[in-house]
């Protein structure tokens, strides 16, 4: 029997520091392992990461299910075997969330795509012979293939924080504790917050069926910018916590529109894209607009004759005037548009 132990690389440079033995603390699912912190006592998991558990230990007396040691000269963990069974242990990077990054082993879906089928003919048939084939035993997955192993995978920095978050067991501060300077960039960015969904909610105000967003490509275009903004936040807040994800019923989710297709955050679901998206999206126009004006700027002669002569000049008043004149000249009575 083999099992399969995810060990995290940014681990190791503690187990080479001299300590008396270590708690390996992280998930047992089927026969995988994945170790997400050492400690030197025993933990107490939050009620939100209760299967969260002792899986072995190092340098002290077995607890858990694993004994690990450490070889100094490879600098890698190992497994002290005393059975049959073979360990192989895997070393990962865990993602940092906060770069927005996730390992997956599936091509990563845009959010706002769902999984379409495509029935045929054939599909009739299977399915009327799949109701004579022999039921088979359930076989749980037993690699990082696992939606679940990559959940936890993926999810070992923030397991952290929320770990030796609620040890610490910090109470909220005061908010009379709370920066004066900190308030004044909240309130600022609530007022701005608010005059850019009033302004989302004017352009696309529908007065005789029409808004302006279905009338303009310039006002469509302003108003994917502003959503642009406004969206920035909760696309890094989804990708932060997915758990505000799996509650399709979330007033937030419904009030923003936020397509809600995919519920794996690992696999389908891919807010980071969107997030860079949108980043792309904003600095992008920021770029396009400085190069413009510093291009109009430095040739201002040149664009403002341009203007005049080309457009102003000629085709405003000098092509009009000499269409005029040829109609009035040639045929003072007018064209005959039919016979």
């Amino acid at each position: 029997m083999n099992f399969q132990i995810y060990f995290a690389s940014d681990l190791i440079r503690q187990l080479a520091r001299p300590q008396q033995g270590y708690y390996v603390v992280g998930y047992k699912i089927a026969k995988v392992y994945v170790a997400v912190q050492l400690t030197t006592e025993p933990i107490a998991p939050p009620p939100h990461l209760s299967s969260l558990t002792i899986i072995g230990s190092l340098g002290l007396p077995q607890v858990g299910d694993l004994q690990f040691g450490y070889d100094p000269t490879l600098k890698v963990p190992y497994i002290d075997v005393h059975d049959d069974c073979t360990y192989s242990i895997i070393l990962f990077e865990p993602p940092n969330f906060n770069n927005l990054e996730y390992l997956s082993v599936r091509p990563i879906l845009l959010q706002s795509m769902g999984k379409e089928s495509t029935p045929n003919e054939q599909d009739k048939y299977t399915a009327k012979l799949e109701i004579f084939e022999p039921s088979t035993e359930h076989v749980e997955h037993n690699s990082v293939a696992s939606s679940e192993i990559m959940d936890k995978i993926n999810l070992v920095l923030k397991t952290r924080i929320d770990l030796q978050a609620s040890q610490k067991k910090h109470q909220a501060p005061k908010s009379g504790s709370i920066h004066p300077l900190v308030r004044i960039i909240v309130q600022l960015v609530t007022f701005l917050q608010r005059i850019i969904i009033w302004l989302i909610w004017t352009l696309n105000y529908k007065v005789y069926g029409y808004s302006l967003v279905s009338v303009s490509n310039v006002v469509r275009q302003l108003d994917l910018r502003l959503k642009q903004i406004n969206y920035f936040p909760i696309q890094f807040l989804c990708y932060y916590d997915k758990s505000i994800l799996y509650n399709e019923d979330s007033p937030l989710l419904k009030n923003l529109k936020l397509p809600i297709f995919n519920s794996d955050l690992n696999i389908n679901n891919s807010n980071y894209i969107n997030l860079h998206n949108s980043a792309w999206l904003m600095f992008n126009d920021i770029l396009m607009g400085v190069l413009v004006h510093d291009l109009i700027i430095q040739n201002f002669d040149t664009v403002t004759t341009f203007l005049h002569k080309t457009f102003i000049q000629r085709i405003l008043y000098s092509e009009i005037s000499t269409l005029i004149h040829w109609i009035a000249t040639h045929h003072p009575a007018g064209f005959k548009l039919n016979d």
